[in-house]
């Protein structure tokens, strides 16, 4: 992400609750892609994580903490910032998994939101994905599956989905 966040004003520790709520995400069903992967590792970079607290957070994608435990450390804040970005770190493979939808509905839940703000979410995902894809197209460099993906979408905002 090349815009300003609310990212950007993180604490050291908000910043470590945040991340390993995102490598919990990419860790929940059991398969960590390469687009995680690289997820993560980008978030840590715009955070200029040091060095050892990123080979820490790596590590924890081999055994990871209890949700519970970590929710019960973070601010709400840190939390609404994670499901937003968990949403993007779980679909950045094309699929939300049964497992990863279990983790995005236990942190909606953490963070009060019922099922209609959910799915507002999950729309802005949507949205997002087509707005990537058609900058892409705009410049004349798409990405494999593009096309299929901004056919898609536009027949789903078609229909209202």
């Amino acid at each position: 992400m090349l815009f300003p966040d609310i990212s950007d004003q993180l604490d050291a520790d908000e910043r470590g609750a945040y991340v390993t709520l995102l490598v919990l995400a990419a860790a929940v069903d059991g398969r960590l892609k390469s687009e995680e992967l690289a997820a993560l590792e980008s978030v840590m970079g715009r955070m200029l994580m040091h060095p050892d607290v990123r080979a820490k957070q790596r590590m924890l994608l081999e055994s990871p903490p209890d949700i519970k435990e970590v929710l019960g450390a973070t601010t709400d804040r840190v939390r609404r910032l994670a499901l937003r970005d968990t949403l993007l770190v779980c679909a950045i493979d094309g699929e939300y998994s049964e497992e990863e939808i279990h983790l995005i509905r236990a942190l909606a839940e953490r963070c009060g939101l019922d099922d209609n703000e959910l799915a507002k979410l999950f729309d802005w995902v949507t949205e997002g994905w087509y707005w990537m894809t058609t900058g892409r197209e705009l410049c004349g460099i798409p990405m494999l599956g593009d096309m299929e993906l901004i056919k898609q979408i536009k027949e789903s905002l078609q229909r209202g989905d």
